[in-house]
């Protein structure tokens, strides 16, 4: 993040009037009191894997500013190997997920049935789903190796109940270094 030199006002300070302090997506303190401007954390224990976001905080004497850096929520640590699947097993994850509010804040769910009558395609007491009337929420996955493979396939199955109406499903797979 860049060094804060002014304050709100627009007055100038000398850099050791300030300190930085670095909070996750739960608000707890991960780093404070840092006099650089950037910080190295482990975010996860080693072999494991979570979404974490980060942000950062100037503190002076006059207070805190409000968030001036934050990084993208992201899945970080050790990625899945291939062949990788989830079934949402008895309304379950066995693998890390997380959202992306696009438009509105209707959540991923997962469940073993509904009261709409649609049951899991696998059998196995659960699946994943999104009841959204114009809304768009992102689902996406922890981080999947897929180095040394040379035609790697997502696959899935949906159920759209709205299908034909003025809120139509689309499905959008994307790819992220």
């Amino acid at each position: 993040w860049d060094a804060v030199t002014t304050d709100v006002e627009g007055n100038t300070f000398s850099p050791d009037a300030v300190t930085y302090r670095v909070i996750d997506r739960q608000y707890n303190t991960v780093a404070d009191k840092l006099t650089e401007t950037s910080v190295t954390l482990q975010a996860v224990p080693e072999g494991e894997q979570a979404f974490c976001q980060f942000a950062v905080y100037a503190v002076t004497a006059g207070g805190e500013s409000d968030k001036m850096a934050a990084t993208a929520y992201k899945p970080v640590g050790m990625a899945y190997t291939t062949p990788w699947a989830e079934s949402f097993k008895n309304g379950s994850v066995s693998s890390i997920f997380g959202y992306n509010y696009i438009k509105g804040q209707e959540p991923w769910q997962f469940i073993p049935t509904h009261d709409w009558g649609v049951t899991p395609q696998d059998e196995d007491g659960g699946f994943a789903f999104l009841e959204c009337y114009g809304d768009l929420t992102a689902l996406v996955t922890g981080k999947i190796n897929l180095e040394g493979l040379n035609n790697p396939a997502f696959s899935y199955y949906t159920y759209n109940y709205t299908s034909g109406t003025i809120y139509p499903n689309s499905f959008a797979l994307e790819v992220d270094n």
